[in-house]
């Protein structure tokens, strides 16, 4: 484990962000490089500033058309169980999740169940519970790949359009 995506979706009132650093604070994860990526509308801001500003090897992101790049960087993502959950476990990025609204929970269950996320109830000894999983990231990492092959997008468009493969989309498109 040497780098953590944190993003607790576009507005994250409870501030979970700052709270997840805070967590990230404590001496046994100095070492990690941490990505944090606050939304357009997040209340916090100048309180996660504050924050990363202390933290070393944390940079701070603001909002992204795409998370996929960092995604593809972090060996771990710490974050709601929102629509960012499907990109994390398509990209094959295991992530510990906090579910933000009652909405998400119900999938996250289901997605913990099978193995392929993290649920935690809150924040509280981030430290152990990363060196409790970090043995287990490259497994949860292989699970997520054989949910999904990221074709999804391309399958649901050939059959909307009505051609025989992704292949062909392109000259329909």
């Amino acid at each position: 484990l040497r780098r953590v995506l944190v993003f607790f979706g576009g507005v994250d009132s409870a501030n979970l962000t700052g709270r997840a650093i805070k967590a990230l604070m404590a001496p046994e994860l100095a070492h990690l490089a941490v990505d944090v990526v606050l939304g357009l509308q997040c209340p916090h801001c100048e309180a996660v500033e504050t924050l990363v500003a202390k933290r070393p090897h944390t940079t701070l992101h603001g909002p992204q058309p795409s998370l996929a790049g960092l995604i593809a960087r972090a060996d771990l993502a710490i974050g709601a169980g929102g629509a960012t959950t499907w990109e994390r476990v398509c990209l094959g990025l295991p992530s510990v999740v906090l579910p933000i609204a009652a909405n998400q929970l119900p999938f996250s269950e289901a997605l913990a169940a099978a193995g392929l996320i993290y649920l935690l109830p809150d924040l509280a000894d981030l430290a152990g519970k990363l060196a409790a999983i970090a043995p287990h990231l490259l497994g949860q990492s292989k699970k997520c790949h054989r949910l999904t092959d990221g074709w999804g997008v391309q399958r649901l468009a050939t059959t909307l359009l009505g051609v025989e493969s992704p292949l062909k989309l392109r000259k329909v498109c």
